[in-house]
């Protein structure tokens, strides 16, 4: 959307807009200045007027306050501090050069949250400016980004050798009240609040429309997968749509030490911005590793179309996050990068994750936006199948995943959960639309019928196949037990480690804060939970209780979860799946 056509949909008043009083005085401007130290940590710095004694955070979130800001964000100066949902600021002497925060970079790698400063091995930092962004009631922010001497600046994916300033020119009227829109996604964007900006001397390639910082501690076979495969999705997918995303695109790669709770992490950013995070590893990766190498890519790169060619209900995750990993698998099987076996693994697990987390709630009656009662990556990817599934049953030679991918999308530039079902349903029965709409359908139960209607499916008891499924089982099976001792959710997988890391903030009665569990009811909990699932249930059947490992840690012994539900079967597709919906590639 136009900066114009924010400004007028929201109502935000703009400087130049705002006849009868003088732009300096009436809006001054709050400067938020970025650079680096001599050892390379991040230095942010506030100026505002000296009537201004406390700038409120743009973007309101306990989470961010409790993992990042509070923890990182030190004082190098007493001209600020920290206060709940902004700053203090303190003027006169001393504080002419306003408040300076100073932040080490160190990849966080939390579900659901940007990267606040991630460093790269060479003294580099990428930044998200959301956590950052402050100001006070009727005044404008001026982003300021500063390179050292050689260094450059990296926003909105252009590439910048000096000092470079983004004065967005929006005034801000105070923080955001229930129901405002002043913390929505669009007004964000409009504050330059939803960037990635990086800061370094890492070295940088430009290739066709895409800009790539690679940190030198990547290992070259990442560099290369990933490289291969980015063009040709971006490839696949301006064909299948007949568009390409404007402007240049930034791909930020990083790499993460050892342990860490993702082998590989990744987001974007506006400003066509990807972030692309690997861990580090001394075990030399196999062929599935390769492939989710490059449908990793594949997935980030789709954003682009997805949140920006076109877009979609903001509201409703599944609708971006389930559409990036349905076309990114399709496209990289087209491109002989997937394999025919991982495609039908990947499908597989997907399904049984979105059927596992939604059950048989009716998919009218779910909450907007992220929750644990939905898996939006699963049941994206499930629905895209059911509804190619049944396009394919109406015409068998002429349907492909991307074809259908680009005219969804043409017939609906603004996707919503209405223009989905109408496109799938393709003038036949409403079936989708039911699915999706009836506040009466069960989700699980109509979706395994409507899918068996079209494929012979049989059913399982074993473990996943797939690591989508084996996770969100794994989620939800230490849901429940957390829950139970806690009387909320907070942990974190580290799958390397095959660990829950519980938030180091947690009360509960019996689990430590900051534990890392590895066993529920003797089981490993994240490489085989459908047994630990079981173990769970016969535990609490036979004695009442049930104990949990750790390690580093002695085992404790926490009351039942209350009620342990039965452990649902999951749907099984035939193996020649790929060859019925005409997808198989033999050499594949």
């Amino acid at each position: 959307m136009a900066l114009k056509s924010i400004v007028a949909a929201l109502g935000i008043a703009a400087c130049a807009a705002m006849p009868g009083r003088a732009a300096a005085t009436a809006d001054p401007a709050v400067e938020i200045a970025f650079e680096q130290d001599a050892t390379h940590r991040l230095l942010v710095r506030y100026q505002a007027p000296e009537d201004v004694a406390r700038l409120d955070f743009l973007l309101h979130d306990d989470r961010i306050d409790r993992v990042f800001r509070t923890p990182s964000m030190q004082p190098v100066n007493d001209c600020g501090a920290l206060v709940p949902g902004g700053l203090a600021l303190r003027h006169g002497a001393g504080c002419e050069g306003g408040a300076l925060f100073r932040i080490e970079p160190r990849a966080m790698g939390l579900d659901a949250m940007y990267e606040p400063a991630q460093p790269s091995s060479d003294g580099g930092v990428l930044f998200y400016t959301g956590y950052y962004a402050a100001a006070a009631p009727h005044s404008t922010i001026r982003w300021r980004f500063k390179p050292a001497a050689g260094d450059y600046v990296i926003d909105d994916s252009r590439r910048h050798d000096a000092a470079w300033d983004v004065t967005p020119g929006l005034v801000f009227d105070g923080p955001a009240a229930h129901g405002d829109q002043r913390d929505s996604d669009a007004w964000l964007v409009a504050q330059h609040a939803q960037q990635y900006v990086f800061l370094g001397h890492t070295p940088m390639t430009l290739s066709g429309g895409l800009l790539w910082v690679h940190d030198p501690a990547l290992p070259q076979l990442i560099v290369d997968t990933v490289g291969r495969a980015g063009p040709l999705a971006w490839d696949a997918y301006t064909r299948a749509s007949g568009r390409a995303p404007d402007g240049q695109t930034a791909v930020v790669m990083l790499s993460t030490p050892a342990g860490g709770r993702f082998g590989y992490h990744g987001d974007r950013t506006e400003g066509h911005m990807l972030r692309l995070s690997f861990a580090q590893s001394d075990t030399p990766p196999d062929a599935r590793r390769l492939e989710q190498w490059s449908t990793f890519i594949a997935h980030e790169t789709a954003h682009l179309w997805n949140h920006g060619v076109f877009t979609s209900d903001q509201d409703r995750p599944w609708l971006h996050e389930g559409d990036a990993e349905w076309v990114a698998l399709n496209a990289m099987h087209d491109a002989h990068l997937l394999s025919d076996r991982a495609l039908v693994d990947e499908l597989q697990s997907r399904i049984d994750a979105c059927l596992l987390v939604r059950g048989d709630n009716a998919a009218a009656t779910l909450r907007k936006g992220r929750s644990r009662q939905d898996d939006p990556y699963g049941c994206g990817v499930a629905l895209q199948l059911l509804g190619f599934a049944r396009l394919h049953a109406l015409s068998p030679t002429t349907t492909t995943p991307l074809a259908a991918w680009g005219a969804l999308h043409d017939a609906h530039p603004m996707l919503d959960t209405a223009g989905f079902a109408q496109f799938f349903d393709a003038g036949a029965k409403p079936e989708m639309q039911a699915l999706l709409l009836d506040d009466k359908t069960p989700f699980a139960m109509t979706y395994r019928a409507r899918l068996a209607a079209l494929l012979p499916l049989r059913e399982s008891s074993g473990e996943p196949a797939g690591e989508a499924s084996r996770l969100q089982v794994a989620v939800d099976l230490m849901g429940l037990v957390n829950q139970a001792d806690c009387g909320q959710m907070g942990f974190s997988l580290d799958t390397a480690k095959g660990e829950f890391v519980l938030d180091a903030g947690l009360k509960c009665h019996v689990l430590p804060a900051g534990a890392h569990v590895t066993t529920i009811a003797g089981v490993p909990a994240i490489v085989q939970p459908r047994a630990a699932w079981r173990a769970l249930r016969r535990a609490c059947d036979v004695a009442g209780h049930v104990e949990v490992g750790f390690n580093g840690h002695v085992p404790a012994t926490l009351a039942c979860p209350n009620p342990v539900p039965e452990l649902p079967p999951q749907i099984v597709l035939p193996d020649d799946v790929l060859v019925r919906l005409g997808l198989s590639k033999a050499t594949s």
